[in-house]
């Protein structure tokens, strides 16, 4: 049985100033046990500590695996930013029988949107508070740490890894 696992995906990325950059919180291995009823809240704090300012928050939104992040009526999520960090609180309002047909053993929970403004490296973190099914069940019983992702921030074309060019 495959174990459980949440991760902040991609785990590197190297972006031009002024371009904005996506870090996606990822649940895989999911068992159909785990998904009857499917993933419907998510509450994780994401810490992109960066006393240079490397990296300016613009947005964060639910996966499509927990509905329309654009419909009101599909998707409730509240986001507080602060310098450095970013508390995203998301819940699906679809039945588990909805979610339950987007959802399968790999889900993406929630996208969070970056614009690079500097020259320079930043560590994205997550911390994971809550991940829970349609009847307030734990979905998965460690929570804390997620992973990391490196966000590399470059001035010029030229300074852009060959296949990013």
């Amino acid at each position: 049985m495959p174990e459980t696992t949440l991760d902040l995906v991609p785990s590197s990325q190297t972006v031009r100033i002024g371009r904005n950059v996506t870090v996606f919180l990822h649940v895989s291995g999911l068992t159909p046990a785990a998904i009857d009823p499917a993933v419907r809240k998510v509450d994780i704090d994401v810490t992109y500590g960066d006393p240079k300012k490397i990296l300016r928050f613009r947005s964060a939104v639910f996966g499509p695996h927990l509905g329309d992040p654009a419909d009101p009526a599909q998707s409730n999520i509240n986001v507080r930013d602060s310098q450095g960090f970013v508390a995203v609180r998301a819940e699906s309002l679809l039945t588990a029988s909805q979610l339950g047909a987007l959802q399968h053993r790999a889900v993406t929970l929630v996208a969070v949107k970056f614009k690079a403004r500097k020259k320079g490296t930043v560590v994205v973190s997550g911390d994971l508070s809550l991940l829970q099914d349609q009847s307030g069940n734990d979905l998965i019983s460690a929570h804390g740490p997620v992973g990391s992702a490196t966000i590399t921030v470059v001035k010029r074309k030229r300074d852009l890894p060959p296949s990013f060019s």
